[in-house]
Formats: C-alpha cells, structure tokens, sequence
C-alpha cells in the first residue's frame, strides 16, 4: 500500500506539473514575439491635471492611433478614456504591437468628435461637478487629429515604451464655464502642444510634501519647468486657452496634506514652482500668490535621472507677490 500511494503521488505530482508548464507556455504566448526585422511598441497614455475645481472629468473618444500617419495595429477598437483618472504616474493603456525598425518622429491619436465607445453623444466632452457635458470639439463633427512630435527608435526584436502625456490643463479652454460656452479645446495649433510624447524609459521624476500647507478653501499646484524658462509672464494667462504657466513642462495637484508627485519628466535639470488658488467663492478656483519657500535643494536646479523619483521636501517660509 505504501508504494502504491507513493507511485500515485509522483504520477499526480507530474500531473500538476505538466500543466503549470502548458499555462506558462500559453501565457508566454499571448504576447507575439517580434519576427525579424521589427520591435515592439508599447503605447500608455497618462494626463497633467486641470486646475479648473468645476471640472468633474475629461472624456475622449480615441478611434486610432498613427506612427508617422500609418496606423499602429496594436490599437484596436474605440476607446473613450477619463483622463484625469490617469495622473501622478498612472496611465491606460493604448495598445501594444509589432513594427518595422527604424527611427520615427510622431504619434497621432485620431479621435471621434461625435460618438463615445458606447454610442453616445459627444465623443470627446469636459464633465462638470454638476453632471453636465460639454461638447469639447463644440460644432465641429467629423474627427480631431493630435499630433505628439518627438523621435523615437524602434529596435529589433526589442521593446520600445511609449507614454504621452496629455495635459487637460493646457488642452481645455474654459468659455466662462456654464454661464456661456462652456468648455472647448483650444486652436489646433496648442492642443498639439498641451501633449508631450515620452520614451518611458527615459523619464524619472519629482514628488515630495509642502510641509506646512494646510488645504482650507485653496489648492496648492506645483510645476516643473526647464532650468531658467520661467519667468513671472507665467502667471498671466497666454495661448487661445488663456492658460496659466503655459510654458510648464508638467503640473500636478498637491493632496490635502501637501504632497506631490510630477511624474515622467525626462533626464534634465528643473526648476519647481508651488502656487495657491482660492475658492472665489463660486467654485471657481483662481491664482492667489506665489510661495516662498525653504529646501535643502535648491528649488531653481533640480537634477532628474532617467528611472528615478527625487524626493522634494519644502516648508512655506512665505507669499511672493503676483
């Protein structure tokens, strides 16, 4: 009896094993290797948040997705997305497939202006703290095209991540809210640069906590701008978008308790400004003061790597007048 339990076992033992070895291989296979003569692109898409209290969520319809004007197979489908459910490092997907090497320049997302994933109107729409939609391609049908400018490589038989980062805060134009247009994208021209095309590998980031910032009726964002590009032109709004800190490279919103975290910057050095909005007292959120602030580095040149975060602590010592 002895041996024969032992032979079941080993026989049960082989059993089991046979079939974690045909899961795996299944498994394995769901991803298509990359035949000769090609890569493999990894899409994402992530979002820098408004800074606009009325806005509920960011909606749009992408229907395809273009390298250099041909169509990316990896994406399939219609697919609506909430972009602000994508920040501080969080990302959707936006497909993944094999194609040919070589060096290209530029990505496109094709979005429907009419119809979402789900059949309804519109497709692409700015949703407001009071449920309503808002048309953002406004009577224009038909489809928008955003085109993300930045060369990439595409290795054989090796795996390319991409992410672009769509910034809703430089994207969206704010028509006085409801009381006239409501929300539209802004000219072709700046929606094109309100999104930032990112080799994933090639970004790191910046996230630390304002230490005596205590959310009370106020928000507090913090930017990240090129060493030496800002300037205090930025508080004034520019572009047909009327933005504030155009020229920010990204933006995040600090939580309750002052932290924060700007993510996928590419290697560089950066300079980090923190700004107060206050509750006008009709939901709207506008700039109060600059901060000034203390940091044991130096807040004008800030060093990132590729594949790291650099933790920035501040204390507010101060207001800096507008």
């Amino acid at each position: 009896m002895t041996n024969t339990k032992r032979s079941f076992s080993a026989i049960l033992i082989s059993l089991m094993a046979t079939a974690m070895i045909q899961s795996c291989n299944k498994n394995n296979d769901s991803i298509t290797p990359a035949p000769d003569g090609q890569g493999t692109v990894v899409m994402e898409i992530t979002d820098a948040p408004s800074d606009d209290a009325n806005i509920k969520g960011t909606f749009v319809t992408v229907t395809e997705v273009r390298i250099d004007g041909k169509k990316f197979s990896g994406f399939s489908g219609k697919k609506t997305i909430e972009l602000s459910a994508y920040q501080n490092g969080n990302v959707a997907a936006l497909g993944l497939g094999n194609i040919q090497t070589g060096t290209y320049s530029n990505i496109s997302l094709i979005l429907d202006n009419a119809i979402d994933q789900n059949g309804n109107a519109p497709g692409c729409y700015t949703m407001t703290t009071d449920n309503m939609k808002y048309n953002l391609t406004g009577s224009v049908s038909g489809q928008t095209e955003i085109v993300s400018n930045k060369a990439f490589e595409v290795k054989e038989k090796q795996q390319t991540n991409l992410v672009l980062d769509f910034d809703i805060r430089k994207a969206v134009s704010d028509n006085n809210g409801s009381t006239a247009g409501g929300y539209t994208f802004v000219s072709a021209a700046d929606l094109n640069a309100s999104t930032r095309l990112l080799i994933k590998t090639q970004t790191g980031g910046i996230k630390g906590n304002c230490a005596n910032y205590k959310e009370t009726n106020s928000k507090l964002l913090v930017y990240a701008y090129k060493k030496g590009s800002y300037n205090s032109l930025e508080t004034k709004a520019q572009g047909s978008g009327n933005v504030q800190f155009k020229n920010a490279v990204t933006s995040c919103v600090a939580d309750g308790n002052g932290n924060y975290n700007l993510s996928f910057l590419e290697e560089g050095d950066y300079e980090v400004r923190y700004a107060t909005y206050k509750n006008n007292g009709s939901g709207q959120f506008v700039l109060q003061s600059m901060l000034n602030l203390n940091s044991v580095i130096n807040l004008s040149s800030v060093s990132v790597k590729a594949n790291t975060s650099v933790t920035l602590d501040v204390t507010v010592s101060g207001l800096l007048p507008l």
